[in-house]
């Protein structure tokens, strides 16, 4: 069987001396594996890296075989965005989170809408990448069916001022339901439920929109909510091995960006 599709590369490992096993998230296919011969070729090695775009054929026997690559187009990343300290070990940890959250051809269209602009939103101002980062995470637990409920507060019923998340449940709890225990609860902030900035970041596209939109929110509620998710994340065991790693150098160098 063959088919052709658009994609983003998660990443190769790899297999003997020119080839490489390659997973790329694609729009109408999923998860997808298989070879990639790249011989001498630099500019096929450094498009395995995470992140990069494709227009790509896939042939095999059948459908659960490795089945063999072929690139069409190529759209890489800016070698910027891998000399960042934060932008590129994001990208990396992106990829890594994918491929441990959604399983071999299963199709998630939106999701990998989101992911495309996600990679896209690297060319932009940094906060605008770390807002729209962030509220890809919340979207990923959502699509491997460990998302937040954060349509009301699990004690008022309330759906205004939604401040923090249960670590026990991943319920919304407001400020005034929270009461004295609010030292015990993640946070929950804030731009995470701006519809306006959600839909400036993944439905425009405008640069300028989107850095008005993201102009308000501050550095300390992007890590706030990048804490809430790295909990979830952890303890559905996604930061296990190399996304751990990861992980832990994001939020290092995010934070001291606080002090």
């Amino acid at each position: 069987m063959r088919f052709c599709d658009e994609g983003v590369v998660l990443g190769g490992k790899a297999w003997g001396n020119s080839q490489y096993v390659v997973t790329i998230l694609t729009r109408d296919h999923g998860c997808c594996r298989g070879l990639l011969g790249v011989g001498r070729s630099t500019r096929l090695k450094a498009a395995l890296r995470g992140g990069t775009c494709v227009r790509v054929s896939w042939q095999g026997r059948l459908e659960e075989h490795l089945g063999r690559w072929d690139f069409e187009d190529i759209e890489s990343l800016s070698s910027k965005v891998w000399e960042d300290g934060v932008l590129g070990v994001m990208v990396e940890l992106m990829s890594g989170l994918v491929k441990k959250g959604l399983a071999e051809r299963d199709i998630q269209r939106d999701f990998y809408d989101k992911t495309r602009r996600l990679v896209g939103l690297c060319g932009e101002e940094r906060k605008i990448f770390l807002c729209g980062y962030s509220l890809w995470e919340l979207e990923l637990l959502s699509v491997v069916g460990m998302g937040l409920d954060r349509e009301r507060c699990a004690v008022t019923g309330a759906r205004d001022s939604l401040c923090y998340i249960s670590p026990r449940t991943g319920c919304a709890v407001s400020r005034e339901g929270a009461g004295s225990y609010a030292p015990r609860l993640l946070g929950h902030p804030d731009f995470w439920s701006d519809e306006g900035l959600y839909e400036n970041i993944y439905g425009c596209e405008g640069g300028k929109e989107r850095m008005g939109a993201c102009e308000k929110v501050e550095m300390g509620s992007i890590v706030d909510g990048l804490r809430t998710t790295g909990y979830f994340l952890g303890r559905y065991g996604f930061l296990e091995g190399i996304c751990g790693v990861l992980r832990l150098r994001v939020m290092e160098a995010l934070e001291e960006v606080l002090v």
